[in-house]
C-alpha cells in the first residue's frame, strides 16, 4: 500500500508531463495542415479568375471551374475537421468564418454557372477572393504561434 502511494505521485507527474508534449504535437501537426489548406487556398485564388474568365468563351473550362470549385468546397470541408489545439482555436475559428463565406460564394457561383448566368465579374472585388485573401494573414499569424 505504501509503494501505492509512493508511486501515485510519480504516475501524476508523468501524467501532467504527457499533456504539454501532446499539445506541441498536436500543435505541430496542426501548423502543417493550416500551410497546406493556405497553400491550397492561394493557389485556388490565383487560378481562379483566369479559369472564370476563360469559361465564358470555353464550355471545356466551364467544366473544369466547376471541378475546381467543388473541390475547393471539399478542402474546406476537411480542413474544417482538423482537431485544433487550444491555443489554435481563436485562429481556426477566424478561418471558419472565412470558409463559411467562401462556401457560401462557391454554392452561389455554381448555381450561376449551371443556370448559364456566371460572368467572371463576379469574382472582381468578390467576398470570395477578400475571405481567401483574409485567410492567408489568418495563416500568418498562425505561423507566428507556431514557431
Amino acid at each position: 500500500m505504501k509503494k501505492l502511494l509512493l508511486a501515485l505521485p510519480i504516475m501524476l507527474l508523468i501524467a501532467a508531463g504527457c499533456s504539454p508534449v501532446e499539445e506541441t504535437k498536436n500543435t505541430i501537426n496542426y501548423v502543417n495542415e493550416a500551410t497546406e489548406y493556405a497553400n491550397e487556398a492561394a493557389t485556388f485564388a490565383e487560378e481562379l479568375p483566369a479559369m472564370a474568365q476563360d469559361a465564358v468563351t470555353n464550355p471545356e473550362t466551364v467544366e473544369q471551374l466547376e471541378s475546381t470549385l467543388s473541390e475547393f468546397e471539399t478542402q474546406i470541408s476537411e480542413f474544417n475537421q482538423v482537431e485544433v489545439p487550444q491555443v489554435m482555436e481563436d485562429l481556426h475559428g477566424q478561418i471558419s468564418e472565412q470558409n463559411e463565406k467562401i462556401q457560401t460564394q462557391i454554392e452561389e457561383y455554381t448555381k450561376a454557372i449551371e443556370d448559364g448566368t456566371f460572368q467572371p465579374e463576379f469574382l472582381q472585388n468578390s467576398e470570395l477572393l477578400k475571405s481567401l485573401q483574409d485567410i492567408q494573414g489568418i495563416y500568418e499569424d498562425i505561423q507566428k504561434l507556431g514557431n
